[in-house]
């Protein structure tokens, strides 16, 4: 898929994923209503915000 005039296959997005989803583990982030955030709930996340979030992440 496109996402701001790059392209990210689906195994990138599926690694970005992962990557996000190891450090919520490790971290413990608590999102903005106080739950933890899981890895499970990243699976329901939208590629553009998977993108955005480990843009945020490691390329800020």
């Amino acid at each position: 898929m496109y996402y701001n005039g790059e392209y990210y296959s689906d195994d990138d997005i599926e690694g970005m994923a992962e990557s996000i989803g190891m450090a919520a583990e490790d971290c413990i982030w608590h999102c903005a209503d106080g739950h933890i955030l899981r890895s499970e709930e990243i699976a329901s996340w939208s590629n553009e915000m998977i993108i955005e979030m480990f843009t945020i992440m490691y390329l800020s």
